[in-house]
């Protein structure tokens, strides 16, 4: 769940001109 969490963190905090459109998460 943190890592999830540190992967949504990363989304929201680059700039404006970053788009982050999907995130896939898969379990090692």
């Amino acid at each position: 769940a943190q890592d999830i969490a540190k992967s949504v963190v990363y989304a929201v905090t680059q700039p404006d001109y970053v788009n982050v459109n999907e995130i896939t998460v898969r379990p090692v």
